[in-house]
């Protein structure tokens, strides 16, 4: 219960900056996309559909974790959400290494895009 408690305002905050690079990075539709990227593009820039995906993402584990303890194979349930949470942080050192020039170049201009400096104008 613990690392629920303590890995649930990561999942928040990672899933944020997914939002925000894919909404960034796929905002307008190249000329070839995949499946999946076109997927991601449709949930990335419609809130009315993320938002409810996520909950039900949510609900899911709510209620796997419930059935999953009324039944008695809480421990398979941890088990496997442990399991999620290993997972994630190895692949988090992958995808995230910004140590690494490659993952910089390709994600840093959709993380920190900078604001255009405002034009003054004549009166």
């Amino acid at each position: 219960m613990a690392t629920f408690v303590m890995l649930l305002p990561h999942y928040v905050q990672y899933m944020g900056i997914v939002w925000l690079l894919h909404r960034r990075k796929f905002g307008t539709a190249p000329a070839r996309v995949s499946r999946g990227q076109s997927v991601l593009m449709r949930l990335s820039s419609d809130l009315r559909l993320l938002v409810p995906v996520l909950t039900a993402i949510g609900v899911a584990f709510y209620v796997a974790s419930h059935f999953s303890r009324r039944n008695g194979f809480f421990p398979h349930f941890e088990a496997l959400y442990l399991f999620i949470a290993f997972q994630h942080f190895y692949m988090d050192g992958l995808f995230w290494a910004f140590r690494r020039p490659e993952i910089r170049s390709t994600l840093s201009p959709f993380l920190m895009r900078r604001r255009e400096p405002a034009v003054a104008t004549a009166s």
